[in-house]
């Protein structure tokens, strides 16, 4: 995997956490 795609990866991953915490409270 190269960074481009590390990158993309881990924005997607704080997208769905932040959509996450719309729901539930989170730390």
């Amino acid at each position: 995997m190269t960074l481009t795609a590390v990158y993309m990866a881990n924005a997607i991953l704080v997208q769905l956490y932040y959509c996450r915490g719309q729901y539930l409270p989170l730390p």
